[in-house]
């Protein structure tokens, strides 16, 4: 990360990492158990950052204006240019620029 911040800095107290951690665990799973796979794609998709903004992304040295507009079953990311291409893409294969 190229900003780090540790929730103490944040908080100002102290944390056991364990217990976040097994918190963190017992929520996801409550939540996760609750709900089908197609409502969690969906909250996924809805909370997606920048999805609805064209934004500056790269693939390899290649540099171009996109947004998203998928995300496959398969974890695929869906872009569209703004000249109307579709581009696709895998985990680590496209990253956000600005």
């Amino acid at each position: 990360m190229p900003n780090p911040v540790s929730l103490k800095v944040i908080t100002g107290k102290s944390f056991v990492r364990r217990q976040i951690l097994t918190n963190i665990i017992k929520k996801s799973k409550k939540q996760y158990s609750l709900q089908d796979f197609d409502t969690v794609r969906a909250g996924y998709f809805d909370n997606l950052y920048r999805k609805n903004d064209f934004s500056t992304y790269q693939s390899g040295k290649e540099i171009f204006q996109t947004k998203i507009i998928a995300v496959e079953n398969d974890g695929k990311l869906i872009l569209l240019t703004k000249s109307g291409e579709k581009r696709e893409f895998y985990f680590k294969e496209v990253k956000l620029v600005k």
